[in-house]
């Protein structure tokens, strides 16, 4: 495990060794994520199959390479800190795809402009478990931690949780000072009033009001994330925020 004092003299080279490889890979011949945002303005502006196909090798060397080489990289740092969390760099895994569901939406756009990239934590499936998120769209990027929305079995094990008086002094101590950091933007308290069957005088009874629990800390000049400065970016995000991941990982 990548900070495991045990590792051999050996095992600890041929990890820097990847390590070093991974973050070139990050930033050879172009610069991530500045030209995967690029490549996203141009599909923006040309959101077809015959575009798309043109520009496949840019895809390639713009988005899904450096986005695998990011995904290990993120996944050997975070897993110093959760050595269960999920890194999986492949399509469908930690890497969202860029097909759109167009079957039932107005918008026949094939592609999403934008990528997305989760680490998760747990034994549920992917989008039922907490964890890291990148995201890079045009014009902007941000790391999310948490949990962005309850499945509905999921909503009702959360307020079961937070109902408790102990569990929700421990993530109101967890969100006071989340609340307090500028940086951080708290999503998503979404209910205006109590849910039935909960009393709306107990003290905390506010995170009652929320279908999710996620933080995320975003930022617009991508010079500022260059090659190995993302995943350093992520990682800060994750460690401000970790309190609230270990809570929905042990509550949920």
């Amino acid at each position: 495990m990548p900070g495991d004092n045990s590792l051999g003299k050996y095992s600890k080279i041929l990890y820097n060794k990847k390590i070093s490889h991974l973050e070139n890979t990050l930033t050879m011949n172009n610069s991530f994520p500045a030209a995967t945002e690029k490549f996203f303005i141009d599909l923006k502006e040309n959101n077809t199959k015959e575009w798309f196909e043109d520009n496949r090798e840019r895809y390639n060397n713009e988005v899904l390479f450096p986005a695998q080489a990011f995904v290990e990289l993120l996944g050997a740092e975070a897993k110093t800190l959760r050595p269960a969390i999920q890194a999986i760099p492949k399509i469908d895994k930690s890497i969202f795809r860029l097909h759109r569901d167009v079957r039932f939406s107005p918008n026949k756009s094939p592609y999403k402009t934008h990528l997305g990239i989760f680490l998760w934590e747990g034994e549920r499936k992917k989008m039922e478990c907490p964890g890291l998120y990148f995201h890079i769209e045009p014009g902007q990027y941000f790391v999310g931690v948490g949990l962005y929305m309850f499945p509905p079995d999921l909503l009702k094990v959360y307020r079961k949780a937070v109902s408790q008086p102990d569990n929700a002094l421990a993530l109101h101590t967890i969100m006071e000072p989340l609340k307090k950091d500028n940086h951080i933007e708290l999503c998503n308290k979404h209910f205006k009033k109590t849910p039935r069957g909960f009393q709306a005088d107990f003290p905390h009874s506010e995170y009652l009001l929320y279908n999710g629990l996620f933080g995320m800390i975003s930022g617009s000049d991508f010079s500022a994330i260059e090659g190995e400065k993302a995943p350093m970016f992520c990682m800060d995000g994750f460690r401000k925020m970790l309190d609230l991941h270990i809570w929905l990982v042990e509550n949920l």
